[in-house]
This record gives C-alpha cells, sequence and structure tokens, in this order.
C-alpha cells in the first residue's frame, strides 16, 4: 500500500468525462448482458456502482483502501429510495483471497489487472467468479498508443512503480483466448484517459526531457492545475487529438468486452 496513500485519489470524482465513461461502460455491458449482479474489482470511490446501480445492476465493488470504501458507501448511501439495497462495496486486501458463494453476470476491471503481480491469476480468478455465459470488462492503458510510442519515457501510463504489466488488445486477446473467453469488443473511447495521457505524456517530455528540470515527488502523480485560457486550449487540443488517436486505433486506453464460454 505505500505506492497507494490516499491523497492520491484526491482529485477523483464525478467529473463530467468520469460519467461519460461510465456511461460508455455500462452500454457495452448493456450490448451483451442484460442487469444482472455485476461484481467490480478496484471500484475505488464507488462512482461505478452508483452508475450501474441506476442502470438495474446489483452491483458489488472490492477495493484495497478503506478510505475510498467509506466513501462510496456513503455515495450508495444517497441512492433513491429504488435503487436502495442494489450496490455496496467492501475492503478487499487481496482479489485472489476474496471468498464468495455468488457468482456474477459481470465482473469490470477498470484500469485494475496493470496494478496486479500476475493478471493471468486474476483473469483466471474472474472466470471462477462469472455465471456460465458472464460477460467480462477489462480498461488498461495502451502498450500501442501513438503517445507511448512518441514520449517513451515520459509517456503517462507507465506510472512506475504501481504499473506493473502493460497490454496491446493484441497482448490482451491472445491472454483472454487462452483462458477460454470469447472477445465480443474492443474499442477505445476514453476521452478522459486518452486526452490526459497525450496531454500529461507531453508537459513531461517537455518539462523532464528538454528542460532537463529535476523530477520533484512521485514522477507519475501530477499537481492539480489552476484553469486559465492557456489551460482551456490545452484541455481543447488534448481532446480533440484523443479523438483522432481513437479513430485510429492508437489511443491511450481501450476497453475488451469478453464472455466466459458455457
Amino acid at each position: 500500500m505505500a505506492h497507494y496513500p490516499d491523497w492520491l485519489w484526491k482529485n477523483e470524482g464525478a467529473t463530467r468525462a468520469a460519467i461519460q465513461k461510465w456511461r460508455l461502460n455500462l452500454a457495452a455491458l448493456a450490448r451483451w448482458h442484460s442487469p444482472g449482479d455485476l461484481l467490480d474489482v478496484g471500484c475505488a470511490t464507488g462512482e461505478f456502482l452508483v452508475a450501474a446501480a441506476r442502470k438495474g445492476w446489483r452491483a458489488h465493488g472490492l477495493e484495497i483502501s478503506a478510505a475510498q470504501v467509506e466513501v462510496a458507501n456513503a455515495q450508495i448511501a444517497d441512492l433513491p429510495l429504488e435503487n436502495k439495497g442494489a450496490a455496496r462495496a467492501e475492503t478487499c486486501a487481496d482479489f485472489l483471497a476474496w471468498r464468495s458463494d455468488e457468482r456474477f453476470d459481470a465482473v469490470s476491471f477498470n484500469h485494475v489487472l496493470e496494478h496486479v503481480p500476475s493478471p493471468r491469476t486474476y483473469l483466471q480468478k474472474a472466470s471462477r467468479v462469472l455465471k456460465p455465459g458472464g460477460v467480462l470488462m477489462i480498461s488498461v492503458p495502451n502498450w500501442d498508443s501513438l503517445s507511448r510510442r512518441a514520449f517513451g519515457p515520459f509517456w503517462m501510463h507507465l506510472d512506475l512503480p504501481r504499473h506493473l504489466f502493460h497490454f496491446s488488445p493484441r497482448s490482451l486477446h491472445r491472454l483472454l483466448f487462452a483462458l477460454d473467453f470469447e472477445i465480443l469488443e474492443t474499442r477505445m473511447n476514453d476521452r478522459e484517459q486518452d486526452s490526459a495521457g497525450l496531454r500529461q505524456s507531453a508537459k513531461r517530455a517537455l518539462k523532464y526531457g528538454v528542460l532537463s528540470r529535476p523530477v520533484e515527488g512521485p514522477f507519475a502523480v501530477m499537481p492539480g492545475e489552476s484553469r486559465s485560457i492557456t489551460r482551456n486550449l490545452v484541455d481543447a487540443a488534448s481532446r480533440v487529438a484523443a479523438t483522432t488517436t481513437e479513430i485510429l486505433g492508437v489511443a491511450d486506453t481501450f476497453r475488451v468486452v469478453a464472455r466466459r464460454k458455457r
């Protein structure tokens, strides 16, 4: 937990970009499975659980940070009466050690697999807790992205020492095939992560590469920045660039939906 202090998540929340991401993730699930029992591994502060409950899912979240689980359950408590009881979050230090008799219609890993020491073992565990025909949704950084190729060691999503593995769509497909999953769809449309990856990678390349500034504090954590006309223009440009990389299939992140074979 030394590399995951609670302040690392202080800027997370229900931003417009995050809400759009949850909407797209839920739409991806809905294309392949009707609402049922959902397990979100690495649920953070629970916004996806709340969004899923509002769409009719019975959402259960696991998270290593007790502080984030507390925030998640506080948000769940504020759900409308018709969604009460449809979501819950619990602290779980290790998904592999988690024990439950429940089986789920869907399991989601939203930027989790790159953090774990054995992605294969996590996926095997997910297969065991899925019902036959259940779906698996995975979002991860894209090793084949344009910004990774362009910015190399300054790529935001390298994020050492937290990110232990990286995937391209092809390598993740191979791993899922080997574990008897059927690939249903692969998409690049997380505008929040994709624009941040381009913007922050370029900033780091300029600051630490071209200008040779010393690294201050954790390299992977960028300080908050005040809004300005320049910042707004940079944000707008990064969103346009992110859209282009998504269309070309070289965005910073991608999402795969797969089905456990019957």
